[in-house]
């Protein structure tokens, strides 16, 4: 069966440089004929309706229509269509429990546009902290079934405030079975398949949803930590604005609501786990082509501490697939599904010869050459934490490849790492195969890639710290089980080449 996409390039090709980032484009066609299935999305407008959200609700109001027409429009494109429902909450300590759903989920904008005049600012509270995890578990559970989620639809709460909320909110309060916190609610939300929009308002006093619920909140809650909203909506695969005043507020719920329906309903393309460990990335996240046209969107795709072009590794290449090429794909998905159409993207190994610290992922220290032989120590910025990565020159009927560690420790003479039987320990010069050492990324950081460190003649075991010693054991840092490639970017086998 023809595939309803095609892409320009279908290959990418980068170079493990440990510096830079390359961001090639590529751009995805769909067919003249391609038609997005049929989709649901119900998307719930939660408010804090206390009286510091006066502007913020006057301007909402204001341009209401503006909100539902355009959140409807982007629907439309990934033909969906939305229902709306509002709700708004406050904090505990009146005759009523301080969440009311004013407008169950309708397919009629004007419902919605009702409910979001029902937002007010007649509640109070005797601290900044409202009770808005009461609010979002009671949108959650919809137990009396009045919130009306529809089975199959895809589930949005645009949450609006300007302070946090209060943690725990005890059983003696919401009558509920179990105090609700940060933690239920998210897994709650997660369970029910709901993401979320976090909108903060940062306005005067009011120190916004990511505010410290400790500092801020009532007596008889005392716990939590600032960061709750973002916290939320990463958990839930939503999206945070934060630090914006009143004005601000409208643009921001259209832009974040279209973004998020685009996520979910629209044209990503995802690594797959094999590429994800190395933290490639798109941008945008999703598109939606146009209805007609050319049909085409564009994606930059982040390769982190890549380049296109680079001095190729004068060693042997990596014991991949491919002679050395590590191959791996980025997946186009239709509203979150996986098409099986892809973009390979390969991986090479540039040279890496120069001078570097070599920093264990585990301890931060650093590999060193020290009074009884190898170690690691402290940055001291001194030359016997300093490697110089030489490659290998074999002998007549030598296997080639790999690197010499070399010590920077010109006083020293035994400074070249040697691999014998699990042990690691310094050496004169040699070109024996027990000094020939593999970089294999692994896994990638904010700080460049993770590397293990293997002996060329033991493919699978690596250099690791590990029980206050150095020593090359069966390499456990990255779990490959089922294709999964979870990397354990604090593992005792992993380092960082700092350049010098």
């Amino acid at each position: 069966m023809a595939s309803d996409f095609t892409f320009s390039p279908d290959r990418l090709k980068a170079y493990v440089t440990n510096k830079g980032s390359y961001s090639p484009k590529v751009t995805v066609t769909a067919a003249a004929d391609f038609k997005f299935e049929r989709a649901k999305f119900d998307i719930y407008f939660l408010a804090d309706n206390t009286g510091s959200m006066g502007s913020t609700i006057d301007q909402v109001n204001k341009r209401a229509h503006e909100i539902l027409r355009d959140l409807r429009n982007r629907a439309e494109e990934v033909n969906a269509d939305v229902h709306y429902g509002v709700g708004g909450y406050w904090d505990f300590g009146g005759s009523a429990l301080p969440f009311e759903n004013y407008q169950g989920l309708s397919g009629n904008p004007d419902d919605a546009v009702k409910g979001l005049g029902k937002w007010n600012t007649g509640h109070g509270s005797d601290a900044y902290a409202e009770s808005a995890f009461y609010g979002l578990h009671q949108i959650a559970t919809d137990t009396d079934k009045k919130i009306g989620w529809r089975k199959d639809a895809k589930r949005i709460i645009i949450w609006v405030g300007d302070a946090p909320s209060n943690e725990p909110i005890p059983t003696r309060l919401s009558g509920l079975g179990e105090e609700i916190t940060e933690d239920s609610v998210t897994d709650l939300l997660k369970a029910r398949d709901i993401s979320v929009i976090a909108i903060s308002v940062v306005e005067g006093a009011n120190p916004g949803l990511n505010g410290d619920p400790v500092k801020n909140g009532e007596s008889w809650a005392g716990k939590g930590r600032p960061g709750q909203a973002t916290r939320i909506a990463d958990a839930t695969g939503g999206t945070m604005a934060d630090n914006l005043t009143s004005g601000q507020v409208v643009d921001r719920i259209i832009d974040l609501g279209k973004d998020q329906i685009s996520r979910m309903g629209g044209l990503s393309l995802v690594a797959r786990p094999k590429l994800a460990r190395y933290n490639v990335t798109t941008s945008p996240t999703s598109a939606v082509p146009p209805a007609g046209g050319s049909r085409t969107v564009n994606f930059n795709v982040n390769i982190p501490f890549t380049a296109e072009t680079a001095a190729p590794a004068k060693t042997k290449d990596w014991p991949y697939d491919n002679k050395g090429v590590m191959t791996a794909e980025l997946e186009l998905t239709v509203a979150g599904k996986a098409t099986g159409d892809t973009v390979t993207v390969q991986l090479l190994q540039a040279d890496l010869s120069g001078t570097y610290e070599i920093q264990n992922a585990s301890n931060g220290q650093l590999l060193s050459l020290v009074a009884n032989g190898l170690g690691v120590t402290p940055d001291q910025d001194l030359d016997n934490q300093r490697w110089t990565l030489v490659p290998f020159q074999p002998k007549a009927g030598q296997e080639k490849g790999g690197y010499l560690l070399e010590n920077n420790d010109r006083s020293a003479k035994n400074r070249y790492v040697k691999h014998r039987s699990g042990k690691v320990e310094a050496t004169t010069h040699s070109t024996s195969g027990a000094h020939q050492w593999l970089l294999i990324p692994e896994g990638v950081d904010d700080r460049g890639f993770l590397f293990s460190i293997q002996p060329l003649q033991t493919w699978k075991k690596a250099l690791g710290y590990s029980g206050g010693k150095l020593e090359v054991t069966e390499y456990t840092g990255t779990n490959y089980s089922g294709g999964k490639f979870d990397v354990d970017r604090e593992h005792n086998q992993l380092w960082h080449l700092n350049a010098l």
